[in-house]
């Protein structure tokens, strides 16, 4: 039996699939627990699962600020520049704090927190992915929300998907900052960007 951290945050879209994954687990007889913002407490533990606090804490019934998240053209800069990066400090002291006794971390993708215990504390990682979007393919370009038309320009060639995911990780390479700190303070390498790899 082994104690598994689990660490999603989002909306129920977001957690649910790992409330299913740690379902899964504890009928296999290990001890999952489940870290993501306060506001899914009551259903995480409603399931039997073991619950720990990890925010950033965002109500994802404050219709504002998912609008604001879910916003065409700015959602994801909002999301990340004004939501998870700036917050990851917090993040990552709060997953520490849940971390005790696990043996394995399984991830959201934008739980940034997670690879960074994993490389402090050589406990294995799994990074999981729950929508296509994630999976940045040179060969199939995923649908942007910001420029939909982007996917329609794959048409003139296999060199076009690499040279839009190149500018998208130009536009948006500043972003991470906060990541790259936090690393940095805990003498851990720069590492790679934390929204295209891992």
């Amino acid at each position: 039996m082994a104690r598994i951290l689990i660490t999603s945050w989002g909306s129920h879209g977001d957690v649910n699939p790992y409330i299913g994954l740690a379902r899964g687990l504890a009928a296999r007889g290990h001890e999952p627990v489940l870290a993501t913002p306060e506001y899914y407490r009551s259903a995480v533990e409603a399931e039997g699962i073991g619950f720990r606090p990890v925010g950033p804490n965002v109500d994802p019934s404050d219709a504002r600020t998912v609008q604001r998240i879910m916003d065409a053209r700015r959602g994801s800069q909002i999301l990340l520049r004004e939501i998870l990066y700036p917050k990851i400090e917090e993040s990552h002291a709060e997953l520490s704090a849940a971390l005790r006794g696990a043996e394995l971390i399984v991830s959201h993708p934008v739980t940034f927190a997670a690879p960074i215990i994993a490389a402090q504390t050589g406990i294995p990682w799994v990074s999981t992915v729950l929508a296509p979007m994630s999976f940045f393919s040179r060969f199939d370009l995923s649908v942007f929300a910001p420029a939909p038309w982007m996917k329609r320009a794959e048409r003139l060639g296999g060199w076009v998907a690499p040279a839009l995911v190149r500018i998208a990780r130009a536009v948006s390479a500043k972003w991470p900052e906060p990541v790259y700190r936090l690393r940095e303070r805990l003498a851990l390498p720069r590492g790679a960007d934390p929204m295209f790899e891992g």
